[in-house]
């Protein structure tokens, strides 16, 4: 079972408010002792992803080596579609729909949640056209 660290992103959320709940994010992270992990790795609500809206977020998280208890979010297990971005957040939608056309072609429903997890950001690279993020949704 993978376990997750979750805040909570309002829809419609402004530029401002996201630093403010990325700071209180990386906050409560710190306090939980949970250091050496990504903590802009977001989760979208496929429906949101059915309708065209990739920056609805949903959460912000970080993965966990062990479960926190009822601040923890389980990833559900199974089987999922994944597939990596190149290139900074603007680039994302393109693979979120490249994902979403390869689910219809072979009749796979897409279900729960996205999980954008950074593989390489600024830590990484100084070039953002080298970042790096996987994608993967659960399929039934």
């Amino acid at each position: 079972m993978v376990y997750l660290y979750v805040t909570p992103i309002p829809e419609n959320i402004t530029e401002d408010n996201w630093f403010e709940i990325s700071y209180h994010h990386i906050k409560n992270c710190s306090k939980l002792s949970l250091h050496g992990t990504s903590t802009y790795n977001v989760m979208i609500d496929v429906e949101n992803i059915r309708a065209g809206n990739y920056f609805n977020y949903s959460y912000i998280y970080t993965k966990l080596l062990h479960n926190l208890g009822t601040t923890c979010f389980k990833k559900p297990k199974g089987i999922y579609l994944k597939s990596f971005c190149k290139g900074d957040w603007e680039d994302s939608p393109r693979t979120y729909q490249n994902i979403s056309d390869y689910a219809d072609k072979h009749g796979l429903v897409m279900t729960g949640y996205a999980y954008e997890q950074i593989v390489l950001d600024e830590a990484a690279t100084n070039d953002h056209k080298n970042y790096v993020s996987e994608i993967s949704i659960r399929i039934d």
